[in-house]
């Protein structure tokens, strides 16, 4: 029983629904962006986690991409999104440095 409600929650519904909208994802098990995930996240400066600059970082970010086991699975991945689902960091399908934009907190200094 639901408190309040008087009656019982299908268990069922919701871990269906879950496993029906995680059948069509990607498996990136493995994936080494999440053992470095300040070095791939877009929303962090470089100089804030020891980086000279955002092309020191965009190096080591392209090293560990391409030592990644899961590399293969996100290039597909990321390769099929369309341009506004795609997260706004690094991929494996990517090859210009995201990191060299000018970024908000930095227009703002300005």
């Amino acid at each position: 029983m639901t408190a309040g409600t008087g009656h019982r929650v299908d268990r069922e519904g919701p871990v269906a629904l879950a496993a029906e909208i995680l059948r069509g994802t990607a498996d990136l098990r493995g994936a080494k962006c999440v053992e470095y995930r300040d070095e791939f996240d877009p929303d962090i400066r470089a100089a804030d986690i020891g980086y000279d600059d955002e092309s020191d970082r965009w190096a080591i970010v392209q090293m560990v991409c391409r030592a990644c086991p899961a590399r293969g699975a996100c290039w597909e991945w990321s390769s099929e999104l369309s341009h506004h689902a795609r997260p706004r960091g690094p991929l494996a399908d990517v090859f210009i440095n995201p990191f060299s934009a000018v970024r908000r907190w930095e227009r703002r200094s300005a």
